[in-house]
């Protein structure tokens, strides 16, 4: 290059070279889409039980805080409902109390038997042994004692019956009982699973976001499970 400079040839023609000074910075853009923007996520909210719509508190398009009421629904056959099963359990409870009643008397009066008996056994007990006494002295005949031991005998019978009658009264009553509160408890729960839907028939938002949709018509009766809004969570597209 230093001994023949004539020798070397550019290949760019100096007219076609552009120098400029560089800035450094960030590059804007704008780009031009068409489409829809829709939300992440969109919850539902629907009705866990069998009612008629009343009022549409809200209008798609309103911005909701978790808590606030969209749609109010007529509950009153929810109401009956429960009060219905109040009123069972009521009866059930009633029905316990007069079988415990019961029990107690039918114990206390066989109770009485029972005792009567045992002293009846008791002195035939004593007649008898008194008899074989006589008899072994030939005071007395082998009927008249042969007779007396068999009204201990029939005696200790009687005795052993009203003490099972006893045993068998207790048992009975015990499963009655047993069934009449198991009845209860089912009413109970039922009444317990009605309270908490009808609780959960206020129809309120349970996020905060935009109402985009809900049941358009006053006076629509919704089956249990029907969604009765949609509500998108704005925090996310």
């Amino acid at each position: 290059w230093l001994i023949a400079p004539s020798l070397v040839t550019p290949t760019i023609s100096r007219t076609r070279i552009r120098t400029a000074v560089v800035d450094s910075g960030p590059i804007e853009a704008v780009t031009s889409a068409s489409g829809t923007v829709v939300p992440e996520v969109e919850g539902v909210v629907s009705t866990p039980i069998d009612a008629r719509v009343v009022s549409i508190l809200k209008r798609p398009g309103a911005e909701l805080r978790k808590g606030d009421p969209i749609v109010e629904l007529d509950t009153a056959a929810s109401q009956l409902e429960i009060e219905r099963l109040d009123g069972a359990i009521t009866l059930k409870k009633n029905a316990q109390h007069q079988v415990q009643l019961e029990l107690e008397r039918t114990l206390m009066d066989l109770q009485a038997q029972v005792d009567a008996k045992r002293l009846d056994l008791q002195s035939l007990g004593a007649k008898t042994a008194q008899n074989r006494k006589l008899g072994a002295a030939g005071l007395l005949s082998a009927d008249a004692l042969h007779d007396s031991e068999l009204t201990e005998a029939k005696s200790r019978i009687e005795l052993e019956a009203l003490e099972s009658a006893m045993r068998n009264s207790r048992g009975t009553s015990k499963a009655k009982l047993a069934g009449l509160d198991l009845e209860m408890q089912t009413l109970i729960g039922e009444r317990d699973e009605a309270r908490r839907q009808l609780k959960l028939a206020t129809m309120t938002s349970d996020r905060d976001g935009v109402l985009t949709w809900v049941v358009a018509e006053e006076g629509a009766t919704l089956q249990r499970g029907a969604v009765v809004a949609r509500i998108a969570d704005l925090g996310s597209f």
